[in-house]
């Protein structure tokens, strides 16, 4: 709902390579964002957990968002299923990448 709701183009892709949010965002949800968080980096991961605690899931979500953003044009151009959710895994798998930690309330 909220991709569809934002980034509308994208969810319409999503729909048609049958790409559900539980696919990619399950083991963020499970962990909070740990097993992407970078373990050298603790002023990284210290204020991840200062937004989260701070504003909820509402961040985490903002958070989601913010990262399909910054990788939607890779993702429109996957064809299939298995080529976005590669993306994703690609893009989340460089845990030095700023822009997986966008922080949107700042």
């Amino acid at each position: 709902m909220l991709i569809k709701e934002h980034l509308p183009d994208l969810a319409d892709h999503f729909e048609e390579n049958q790409v559900r949010p539980e696919m990619y965002a399950s083991d963020w949800i499970f962990s909070l964002f740990a097993s992407v968080l970078p373990e050298t980096n603790s002023k990284v991961t210290a204020t991840f957990f200062n937004l989260f605690f701070r504003y909820k899931w509402e961040f985490f979500y903002k958070l989601i968002l913010s990262i399909l953003e910054h990788i939607k044009d890779k993702l429109l151009e996957a064809q299939d299923m298995f080529s976005v959710l590669q993306q994703i895994k690609i893009a989340m798998s460089n845990k030095n990448d700023p822009y997986n930690y966008a922080m949107v309330y700042q």
